[in-house]
């Protein structure tokens, strides 16, 4: 695309950014980073629990004391095929009922008793409008029901491969997210203990839905890569995914904190286009950061003040009646809200996206060192300070002023570019126009798909992603 460059304003440079602000989420893995025999997933905890819950067990049911090591029996009723469980004066009643329709309290006598399994070891537990393998631990938490489904590792994964990534996608895809599910899941043992359990059933940690989410696509990448994790320096990593990088992975330091070898930022050319944008009024700005703790009275001024090596949004700045407040890294979604702001690779103002082009050349015009008219610009031109000394910088670092906006000129995948973007916006209402869905640290599920789909197999996916790691 052709862009005529009427005058420089500003010139920036990315890059390398030394952080030395917050670290919202926990990078490194949890003290016991191997593989347990069982997990535990949390269903029904804390201010959405009710005070009872009723599930169906195919087969009769065994009572007895569960934990990542297994289950030992206690007792066993083959005859009960429905059983409730409530929360009776801060005691845990299970009533169970027989095929006959007569009921019996199963943990009567049983004071350690936590765990609920089918009498036969493949059996399965009705739990809501779902089916689960394994059994049901329970524990009252600060006068709440906790639910939990505790089951085998591998089987686990069975039921996580479709909610994360569909089963319809090329099958090395699916491989690849079952070696960066389970390696996240070890790596991830007791986010919930506190009530009790590994990891919840939400994008919180992964999205799990049981047997009845699984498929024999699914079942098959996590048999055929059994036991294996991404390794880094011998251990298992914290496998970070997401679903779109818009060209560029995050390095892990410049979204939450920290130096992680295996987390370092890629530029992504199996990137598919996914484009988003978003507006708010200056008074729904004011009331979102109002509401975070920013009191920075009605917002008069929103800027971009420092974007980091991937081009993604470092800083954004808030100017109102009342004071300034700075965003930071991924607090600029979380307060404005990461289901709108879907990524920090974006821009600001009316944008317009151009659709990529067969042409795939020269994009811009403008002055470079040595040459007194306007000319096609090399990759590499200078920037001239006050005292007239140069620095060279790259063409997709370079701002543009038209006399009335400042823009930057940001290339993005596959031949695609977001441009006429501001910087800077002073009107009352903005418009955040940007690439990418999710955190961009670690692999992209997109760019995994497209990978799969020209023939890469799941080590070549998962390597490229997370820089020098081993696989076993």
């Amino acid at each position: 695309m052709e862009f005529t460059v009427k005058r420089f304003l500003s010139i920036a440079i990315a890059c390398i950014v030394i952080i030395t602000a917050y670290a919202a989420f926990s990078v490194s893995c949890a003290d016991a980073s191997t593989m347990p025999e069982y997990i535990r997933i949390g269903l029904k905890y804390g201010s959405s629990s009710a005070g009872e819950y009723e599930m169906t067990f195919d087969g009769g049911v065994r009572l007895g004391m569960g934990s990542n090591e297994g289950f030992t029996e206690l007792t066993a009723f083959p005859d009960v095929n429905r059983v409730l469980i409530r929360l009776e004066s801060g005691n845990i009643q299970l009533i169970g009922t027989k095929n006959s329709g007569e009921t019996v309290i199963l943990n009567e006598g049983q004071t350690n008793a936590n765990c609920l399994m089918p009498y036969d070891n493949d059996g399965l537990v009705g739990f809501g409008s779902s089916q689960y393998r394994g059994g049901i631990l329970f524990n009252s938490t600060s006068g709440k029901l906790t639910i939990i489904n505790l089951l085998p590792v591998e089987e686990y994964l069975y039921g996580v491969i479709n909610a994360e990534l569909s089963k319809s996608y090329p099958e090395e895809a699916l491989k690849a997210q079952a070696v960066a599910a389970r390696s996240y899941a070890v790596c991830n043992l007791g986010n919930h203990k506190s009530y009790g359990f590994d990891l919840c059933a939400t994008t919180h940690c992964q999205v799990y839905k049981g047997y009845t989410d699984e498929y024999p696509e699914t079942v098959h990448a996590v048999d055929a890569t059994r036991g294996e994790t991404i390794q880094y320096n011998g251990e298992t990593v914290n496998a970070f995914f997401y679903k779109n990088s818009g060209g560029y992975t995050q390095d892990s330091q410049d979204v939450w904190g920290g130096n992680v070898g295996y987390l370092k930022a890629v530029k992504d050319e199996y990137s598919p286009a996914y484009s988003w944008s978003q507006s708010f009024t200056f008074a729904e700005l004011s009331s979102k950061l109002a509401s975070a703790g920013y009191n920075v009275g009605n917002v008069t001024t929103v800027s971009i003040t420092k974007r980091n090596q991937s081009g993604a949004v470092e800083t954004l700045q808030f100017t109102g009646t009342g004071g300034t407040a700075v965003l930071q890294k991924d607090k600029i979604r979380s307060v404005l809200g990461s289901s709108l702001i879907k990524s920090t690779m974006f821009s600001m103002g009316e944008a317009e996206t151009v659709q990529p082009s067969e042409d795939k050349t020269s994009t811009a015009y403008g002055f470079s060192k040595g040459i007194n008219r306007a000319a096609e610009l090399p990759e590499t031109i200078y920037a001239v300070n006050k005292n007239g000394a140069a620095s060279p910088i790259a063409v997709k670092d370079v701002y543009v002023h038209n006399g009335k906006t400042t823009k930057l000129q940001q290339q993005a995948s596959g031949g695609s570019q977001i441009s006429n973007t501001l910087e800077s916006v002073s009107g009352g209402n903005v418009t955040f126009t940007g690439l990418g869905y999710g955190h961009g640290v670690g692999m992209p599920q997109d760019s995994a798909v497209e990978m799969a789909k020209k023939g890469f197999t799941y080590e070549d996916i998962l390597k490229y992603y997370y820089t020098d790691i081993s696989i076993h």
